[in-house]
């Protein structure tokens, strides 16, 4: 059984003839179902878990990104599938999994093209795509509880990839290395980044000794590390959650079963 969850801001007036066609195709595909709508006051978990344990097989976020984000916990735990009706703004997500927008990703769900993923799992909650954060030489990465790394740079990013844009990545950073065989959410790893924003070199000292290099990005991956500092860094998950240090963070093996496009990006 299918159930639909609407995120809050499909409130609005504004999206109803797109819910209306939606609606409709998914009556023509013949995968319509129950519908539930979220409210802010809702307890999204306790909600779905009601609807699995009446029948719901195939969870279907219609919203955004934030949207997915509110019922991967729970997918996750409840070994169920999950897929995507994307509307709106901010649909990296959808995007990457070859959804198409509103409508159109209702033929994808019939479909039923279904892959497993791995998750990143931060502080015993999981996480679809990404976490990013700021980074000086206080911040120290332990990887797999064998070596750390650190900032050689006074300040500094760092990113770590389950599910990416690999192009959008190739575009952003300057690698010493080919990353074509990286950003992949199922081969059991995650992609870190680490990327140094200030060398400590003046302007004129840059332009004397052409340090482009100097702000090059580290690539290493990884299944299990540990972010400590001296003092609390916020970083930011799937580009919606705060969280702080210290951090511990795992790869969750293809744990996420996925309604995905044949336009997916990995």
């Amino acid at each position: 059984m299918y159930y639909y969850l609407y995120d809050t801001f499909l409130s609005d007036s504004k999206y109803q003839k797109t819910l209306h066609r939606i609606e409709n195709r998914l009556v023509d595909l013949g995968i319509d179902g129950k519908i539930g709508r979220l409210s802010m006051l809702m307890n999204v978990e306790k909600l779905l878990n009601e609807e699995i344990k009446r029948g719901a097989k195939t969870i279907i976020a219609v919203g955004n990104d934030s949207t997915i984000d509110k019922i991967i916990n729970v997918a996750a735990a409840e070994k169920i599938t999950v897929g995507i009706i994307p509307i709106g703004e901010n649909n990296k997500i959808a995007e990457i999994l070859g959804i198409p927008p509103m409508d159109l990703a209702c033929d994808t769900l019939s479909r039923r093209r279904v892959k497993k993923i791995d998750l990143l799992k931060i502080n015993s909650r999981y996480y679809v795509m990404n976490l990013k954060m700021d980074a000086d030489k206080n911040v120290e990465v332990i990887c797999e509880d064998k070596y750390k790394v650190k900032l050689t740079a006074k300040k500094g990013e760092i990113y770590i990839y389950n599910l990416a844009d690999k192009e959008y990545i190739k575009n952003s950073f300057k690698f010493k290395k080919d990353v074509e065989n990286f950003f992949n959410p199922q081969d059991k790893m995650f992609d870190i980044i680490i990327k140094p924003t200030d060398s400590g070199l003046t302007d004129s000292l840059l332009k004397i000794f052409k340090k482009k290099h100097a702000c090059a990005a580290t690539l290493i991956r990884g299944k299990k590390i540990k972010i400590n500092s001296k003092k609390i860094v916020s970083a930011i998950c799937d580009n919606n959650n705060i969280v702080k240090t210290p951090l511990d963070i795992e790869i969750t093996p293809q744990i996420l079963k996925i309604i995905v496009g044949k336009n997916r990006k990995f």
